[in-house]
């Protein structure tokens, strides 16, 4: 899992997260909680600069974690809902 220079925000979120900084562009998002269970999965918007995902508004507050693969690899991004 990649995580250089990837920066996210808002932090804490609610109910979306920008991501600037990934390498390769993804098809999804996956938001794990911190015992390593899935709690969402959702589709990404891309551009050219940056990541949005859209849908957090439905995670209890905590701490989570988005893995975002693409053809390549897998970056994440450590995150608090409020």
């Amino acid at each position: 899992v990649e995580q250089a220079n990837l920066v996210g925000y808002p932090n804490p979120v609610q109910d979306y997260l920008v991501l600037e900084g990934l390498s390769n562009p993804p098809h999804a998002a996956y938001i794990y909680n911190l015992l390593g269970a899935v709690e969402l999965e959702l589709s990404c918007r891309t551009d050219a600069k940056q990541t949005v995902v859209e849908g957090l508004d439905v995670l209890a507050p905590g701490t989570y974690i988005v893995v975002l693969p693409s053809a390549t690899t897998w970056q994440s991004f450590k995150f608090v809902k409020d």
